[in-house]
């Protein structure tokens, strides 16, 4: 029978410069700083995605604005109370830079992103109604952010 060799067990040296040690706190904490940032930066675009405009229907009853969420905004023709345009520093998630506010007269409205290419037949269909001018609100659009104007106001039903 033959005799098992014998384990050799090396012994490693480990050498550590003293700001080492001090840095290695310094890197984990940089590590997790931008492991917060980037999950925050994602709910963020989550939140963003869902606001994101999906289809802007436009006929002779109103205006319905479908979101990615599933959400829906709906305004009545006959119910519309105000117009509002609002320039923001920040682009929607529809990548627009002002919106109109659409009121009704219960508090509940729809909001068109303005410079999109969905704000075409929203706005042909204010120009259909009494009072209200489409420059005014292109006018509007234009101001330097952030900016608040309210282009038409009308009689409550």
């Amino acid at each position: 029978m033959v005799a098992p060799l014998p384990v050799r067990r090396f012994r490693t040296r480990r050498i550590y410069h003293p700001a080492m040690r001090d840095l290695v706190p310094m890197f984990v904490a940089i590590a997790v700083m931008f492991a917060v940032v980037r999950v925050a930066r994602r709910r963020r675009d989550s939140r963003h995605a869902g606001a994101r405009t999906v289809r802007l229907a436009v006929d002779d009853a109103g205006v319905t604005r479908e979101l990615a969420d599933g959400r829906v905004e709906h305004l009545a023709w006959e119910r519309l109370v105000s117009v509002e345009v609002v320039c923001t520093p920040v682009k929607t998630a529809d990548g627009a830079s002002a919106f109109a506010l659409l009121a009704q007269d219960d508090g509940t409205g729809c909001l068109v992103p303005l410079g999109t290419g969905l704000d075409v037949e929203a706005l042909s269909g204010l120009a259909a109604r009494r009072g209200i001018r489409v420059e005014s609100i292109l006018d509007a659009a234009r101001h330097r952010p952030p900016h608040r104007r309210m282009v038409w106001a009308g009689d409550p039903a």
